[in-house]
């Protein structure tokens, strides 16, 4: 083995959302070496302190001296966990506190179990198929279904989390390929996570019209309104949770969408999420259920009703959790079921009742463009794949409407 040249090396700090980290960098190349042959730069970040930034570089250099560098396309073994490496990848992202929420419960359910542990530089694409495996069999870890299959899309979601971990970790010196991208990883289908997708089931428009019915009269609901309006205009529950008074306009029947609540962080709100305001247009009956709910709302005291008051506030007249409006529903929905057994209602999710107001304008013929800006969609495929169990009705639907003007034509 040829003697190696290692530069001094340098270490230097750098800002990140979570504070100062520490990265050290080196140039190594053999002593005889090719006159071609250019001098390869090591280096790894994400340190804490600039001590353990210079202890990582020392042991890394000593270990290049001794046993020289890895073949090209080799991966060189660090003493970099999976698990930490996945920290500071976590630590580097500037993401919605939402996102940042679903990246670590995919991190401490399905990845961190298996390959915590485990050197980043040893990881195989053998040991990916195995986790894939693992989880497409009995992956799942919520309550209702915990020890289950992991449908596909999840799995696949997973692999991009991971991907993106070695991804970091690439960019970080600490591995020289990253073996997720690997063409004889397993990762499913686009075909499959299509076939295993949830249909997605919607009350008719009656069956709609009969639970709003009941929760105003009946259960006499003070989210009333909320439900109309998320039924009438298809607003996401974040987005309807962190409307405000100023956000109306109830001369031209219209109102902007320009925020959502957080999920992820109680009391507080968020972009859109395409980062997009839009403005949607209101029914007369539904402008009529607002207009009441703020009189109702005045009954508290004027500042229940000032411009940036909040339209479906707590009794505090605080901004309302996304996930108390879910269980309100769920509550809702399951007593209505019981109240209406004769009517054999299905029950569906809010989520449900934002698609079905897509669902009910698509089958009354508007376009798909129009239920895209409606509903928020970053573009007209997502609303596409979402829907399309409604087009080839709409397709039928179109073909009769052309049949009878042509034959009118003659």
């Amino acid at each position: 083995m040829s003697e190696m040249s290692v530069s001094r090396g340098t270490i230097s700090k750098y800002p990140t959302k979570n504070g100062i980290r520490w990265r050290w960098q080196a140039f190594v190349s053999p002593e005889q070496r090719d006159p071609k042959s250019k001098s390869e730069r090591k280096g790894f970040g994400g340190f804490r302190t600039e001590r353990e930034a210079n202890s990582s570089m020392l042991d890394t250099l000593h270990r290049i001296k001794r046993d020289g560098l890895p073949a090209r396309g080799a991966q060189e073994v660090t003493s970099a966990a999976f698990g930490q490496v996945t920290q500071r990848w976590l630590e580097s992202l500037d993401l919605a506190n939402s996102t940042m929420a679903g990246y670590r419960k995919i991190v401490r359910n399905h990845v961190l179990p298996y390959l915590g542990d485990t050197a980043v530089s040893v990881i195989t694409y053998e040991q990916l198929n195995d986790l894939y495996s693992h989880l497409r069999q009995n992956g799942r870890k919520d309550s209702k279904a915990f020890g289950m299959a992991l449908k596909a899309n999840s799995v696949n979601k997973v692999h991009q989390v991971v991907r993106s971990i070695l991804d970091y970790a690439e960019i970080q010196g600490e591995i020289s390929q990253n073996v997720a991208r690997s063409p004889r990883v397993a990762v499913p289908s686009a075909r499959r996570m299509r076939s295993e997708k949830d249909e997605i089931e919607v009350w008719t428009m009656a069956q709609t019209r009969a639970v709003l019915e009941w929760n105003e009269k009946a259960y006499q609901d003070d989210l009333h309104a909320m439900w109309r309006l998320i039924a009438k205009t298809g607003i996401r529950r974040g987005e309807a949770v962190a409307l405000r008074w100023k956000d109306f306009n109830f001369v031209n029947q219209q109102f902007q969408v320009v925020r959502a609540a957080d999920s992820a962080k109680a009391g507080s709100t968020k972009p859109t999420k395409t980062y997009r305001n839009r403005s949607l247009d209101l029914d007369t009956t539904t402008l009529h259920y607002l207009q009441k709910h703020r009189q109702e709302r005045a009954q508290f005291g004027p500042s229940y009703v000032t411009a940036s008051a909040f339209v479906f506030g707590t009794v505090k007249n605080e901004l309302r959790g996304p996930n108390d409006v879910t269980r309100r529903w769920t509550r809702m929905v399951r007593q209505c079921q019981a109240a209406l057994a004769g009517e054999a209602l299905p029950f569906v999710t809010i989520q449900a009742l934002r698609h079905g107001h897509a669902t009910h304008m698509l089958q009354a013929g508007a376009q798909p463009k129009v239920v895209q800006e409606r509903l928020g969609h970053s573009n007209i495929q997502t609303t596409m794949d979402i829907y399309s169990h409604v087009l080839p009705t709409i397709q039928r639907d179109t073909m009769k409407i052309l049949e009878d003007r042509w034959d009118a034509a003659e």
